[in-house]
């Protein structure tokens, strides 16, 4: 009789430790693991000792290890990539020195298996890779400038890195047609239509004043901006609408830390801008987005999936949002919400009212809309692809003899 196989360590090496989209949908699969399979178990390396991220680890019971990663390479953004470099060599003792940690950490968890979420992850697990041969998943969850996706193939290619990604458009954008799609899954029993006066509340406004918002971190390029201008063409048309922007500044990089300053300085330069709420950062997000008739997603550049745009589907709230990116593997416009064009001049502000106007439609858009994530993208159907993967992986590098059996 043959001896069972035991489990696969599989390290979880993240970059950020606050809760943005990439970090929820990391958390969310790392639950989903822990719960339905006994044959990897999860272990989370992160870079700082606070955060979020951490305090939900704690609360779910999920291993995981602080190796600090030095301020320098925290600062390093893709937006700012000469003086990214300048802070790379200015760094590169102690990148030489954190690798050395990382390689010592990783040998005496005995993990099989590096999942890395994050440009800098799977750098720096490229490094492991080389020198241990432990293998390496890259998870691809965004879209990166050309002299990126460079050196990630090229490293994916001469060290025979794994990789996937989070939607087509990520697989396509690395013209790589065999690179695996896991599409982000969220658990409904936690999302589902919950319906509350929440920001009535704040506004002292009745259900017949529409309340729309935007969710997500205070980068340039996730459009609150765009949904200011929106908002102001609907108070100058004469609409009676409130406004919210859910989110806050989290990032450790250079690039958009005065960001928010410009946004709420463009609020009060509004007709009405006692009609916008900024709520800052929600841990509920669910209650947030059950607050919200309508939910603008506003991105300047195409979401490599767009996880706002899959919690308010399955929250039953329609939704607007940019044409481009993994968002049109979620929405079919006029079916499951509705698309705009940025090179369009007024598209968003026109898509919002032809919604606001049928009510009938909202209701068709949103029911069909969560339909289509509970076959595709519920969070049964994430972990249990991922843990697919995990073993496929492990048990190929056990058969050519670098794991042990």
């Amino acid at each position: 009789m043959s001896l069972p196989l035991k489990p696969y360590r599989v390290c979880f090496y993240g970059v950020a430790t606050h809760l943005g989209g990439a970090e929820k949908s990391l958390l969310e699969l790392l639950v989903g693991i822990k719960t339905m399979n006994e044959r990897v178990i999860p272990w989370v390396l992160l870079p700082k000792p606070k955060g979020l991220l951490i305090d939900a680890l704690r609360r779910e019971g999920i291993s995981f290890e602080i190796l600090e990663m030095p301020q320098l390479l925290l600062r390093m953004s893709r937006s700012k990539p000469i003086r990214s470099l300048v802070f790379a060599v200015m760094a590169s003792p102690f990148i030489f020195f954190y690798i050395v940690q990382l390689i010592i950490i990783l040998k005496k968890e005995r993990i099989n298996l590096i999942h890395t979420t994050g440009l800098k992850c799977h750098y720096f697990s490229a490094f492991v890779k080389l020198w241990t041969g432990i293998p390496v998943i890259w998870h691809l969850r965004d879209l990166f400038e050309k002299p990126q996706s460079y050196f990630l193939y090229f490293f994916k290619k001469i060290l025979r890195i794994e990789w996937i990604a989070n939607s087509k458009a990520t697989a396509l954008h690395f013209k790589e047609d065999q690179i695996p799609v896991v599409y982000n899954g969220l658990d409904p029993k936690l999302y589902h239509q919950q319906p509350n006066d929440s920001f009535r509340s704040i506004f002292q406004v009745d259900s017949s004043v529409p309340i729309l918002g935007i969710v997500g971190v205070f980068a340039r390029w996730k459009g609150q901006l765009e949904f200011l201008e929106m908002a102001e063409t609907l108070m100058l048309q004469g609409k009676t609408v409130r406004f919210v922007l859910i989110g806050d500044t989290v990032y450790d990089t250079d690039g958009d830390l005065d960001f928010k300053k410009e946004v709420l300085e463009r609020i009060q330069r509004l007709p009405k801008k006692e009609w916008v709420y900024c709520c800052g950062f929600q841990k509920d997000v669910t209650t947030a987005i059950n607050g919200l008739d309508l939910i603008i997603h506003a991105s300047l550049r195409p979401e490599p999936f767009g996880r706002v745009v899959l919690e308010a589907m399955a929250c039953e709230v329609p939704v607007v949002a940019s044409a481009s990116g993994g968002i049109l593997e979620m929405i079919e416009d006029g079916k499951t919400g509705c698309l705009f064009s940025h090179s369009v001049p007024g598209d968003l502000a026109r898509q919002v009212i032809y919604l606001l106007d049928d009510s009938k439609r909202r209701l068709a858009m949103v029911r069909e809309a969560r339909q289509v994530f509970l076959k595709k993208f519920t969070l049964h159907t994430y972990a249990e692809s991922m843990v697919k993967l995990c073993e496929r992986i492990c048990r190929d590098e056990t058969k050519i003899g670098l794991l042990d059996s």
